[in-house]
């Protein structure tokens, strides 16, 4: 019973501790992760009559980090032209303890959706949930979510819009 206790002392501290901040996965920052190419995320554009949401193909953007101590989060997106307006899909996963996964859906929660340096979308909580097991094809072939940004087509280039998440600490809400 004190063992317990005090693990679950010592997750609430790392959830609260300096430690618990995202990290970037390399020299990019999490916060402004760009395409490769914008050819790629123009031919991400869905049909009119389209009303699957798309895979993750090796050409989606994304980001992530790690947990200092143990834990990972990985995202991968892509804006698409459904219905006359823009819409952001994606998917998210998150490897390490109960914790760590709350404190990744926190992040997707505090993210923010850009396009040329104006928020476009708040709150990428809507994102495709996948298993830990995905990390190791990158969410390649995962199913996305998709949110309208209540943006009319054309009014915003693909190729601009960028997912920034929150640096800093994160508190967990329960």
């Amino acid at each position: 019973m004190l063992l317990n206790s005090t693990l679950k002392t010592c997750s609430i501290l790392v959830a609260f501790s300096l430690s618990a901040c995202v990290a970037p996965p390399n020299t990019q920052t999490t916060r402004q992760i760009t395409a490769s190419t914008t050819a790629s995320v123009a031919s991400n554009v869905a049909p009119e009559a389209s009303r699957a949401d798309p895979i993750v193909a090796a050409n989606f953007r994304g980001g992530g980090g790690t947990w200092e101590g143990s834990g990972t989060i990985q995202f991968r997106y892509v804006a698409i032209e459904r219905n006359g307006e823009v819409h952001i899909c994606g998917a998210y996963t998150a490897r390490g303890s109960s914790s760590v996964r709350i404190l990744s859906r926190e992040v997707m929660q505090a993210a923010t959706v850009t396009a040329n340096g104006e928020t476009i979308m708040r709150n990428l909580r809507y994102f495709k949930e996948a298993s830990s097991a995905a990390l190791s094809n990158r969410l390649v072939g995962i199913e996305t979510n998709c949110r309208s940004t209540g943006r009319a087509a054309g009014t915003v280039a693909l190729e601009s819009v960028v997912v920034q998440t929150r640096s800093g600490n994160y508190r967990v809400r329960r």
